[in-house]
């Protein structure tokens, strides 16, 4: 997880919303295309939750509070970001093969409207919140860190973010980082340093790999 510094919200989405009210279906909202990807450019295309990368088809506008539990945060552009739906909807056919049996759902379709405001790590409001977080570099496994451990471990187990399908991507994107690297014959952290890396899937993790060296 890393923190999203929120945008002002979109114009066609006050307008819109301006009217509405904590009885408002959230259906009713016509603007959700537009919006999806207004919240995946504010995001650098990266899920909010596990930092994959975000596509049209394989993301969702998620309620950090859920709207069941907090209805007068439905429409509340501040508790809107863009989650991607999970391993099931977006690892391929020939992948999910290799994870039958496995539980690789993750996010925020896991996270459902699961919610404790005390252990809940919010990534718009946290901004030191990558630091609650350590990887082990040979595995990429995700593990809490020193610091508030409890809400870290929190957080993996409500979206699942140390499943297998999770730990193959944040091995994979170190793999694609260090063969960038060669072809520019740069070292890992200046291409993470560079334009590129902002927008780089797991940013966190390779970070975590390759800040020391």
């Amino acid at each position: 997880m890393k923190y999203i510094q929120k945008m002002d919200a979109p114009d066609y989405f006050i307008t819109e919303t301006a009217d509405f009210n904590a009885d408002t279906n959230w259906n009713e909202l016509h603007c959700k295309p537009d919006l999806r990807q207004h919240l995946r450019q504010e995001q650098q295309q990266l899920c909010a939750y596990c930092e994959g990368k975000l596509e049209d088809n394989n993301s969702h506008i998620e309620h950090i509070e859920p709207q069941e539990k907090n209805p007068q945060r439905r429409f509340d552009y501040n508790n809107l970001i863009a989650s991607c739906n999970g391993g099931e909807a977006c690892c391929s056919d020939n992948q999910k093969n290799s994870y039958d049996q496995l539980d690789i759902n993750s996010c925020g379709h896991r996270k459902s409207n699961e919610f404790d405001s005390k252990l809940f790590l919010n990534p718009i409001a946290q901004t030191d919140i990558n630091d609650y977080f350590d990887y082990n570099h040979h595995t990429a496994a995700i593990m809490p860190s020193t610091v508030m451990p409890k809400k870290a471990q929190y957080m993996i187990d409500l979206l699942n973010l140390d499943n297998q399908y999770l730990c193959n991507s944040r091995h994979n994107a170190r793999i694609v980082l260090i063969k960038m690297a060669k072809k520019y014959n740069k070292n890992p952290q200046q291409i993470l340093n560079s334009g590129l890396g902002t927008s780089t899937p797991f940013i966190s993790f390779l970070q975590a790999c390759f800040a020391s060296k």
